[in-house]
């Protein structure tokens, strides 16, 4: 599956990013999934590396998000009792990429 570019890019006026394009929060978590998938471009990639390093909410989000993978990696299809099961697969198929 090729790489998804981002829909949008915000366009910063502070001196800090020259007019230059940059991710603000939303767009972020936006494509936070993809990054952790390694299915962004190089440039795209900067883009989310260089927002966080300026951001550290955004970067407790990343560590948030590997900490929940980490541990739903640890859980056993045998483990999760009945009632579970389908409602965290209904959960994974309706979750709609943006």
């Amino acid at each position: 599956m090729p790489a998804r570019r981002f829909e949008r890019f915000s366009k910063g006026t502070s001196p800090m990013n020259e007019g230059r394009e940059y991710l603000d929060c939303i767009d972020f978590v936006r494509v936070v999934s993809d990054y952790l998938e390694r299915e962004l471009t190089g440039e795209e990639v900067s883009l989310v590396e260089e927002h966080l390093n300026l951001c550290d909410g955004c970067g407790r989000y990343l560590d948030q998000m590997r900490q929940t993978i980490r541990l739903a990696g640890l859980l056993r299809q045998d483990e999760l009792s009945e009632e579970i099961r389908p409602a965290l697969l209904a959960a994974f198929r309706s979750r709609r990429r943006p």
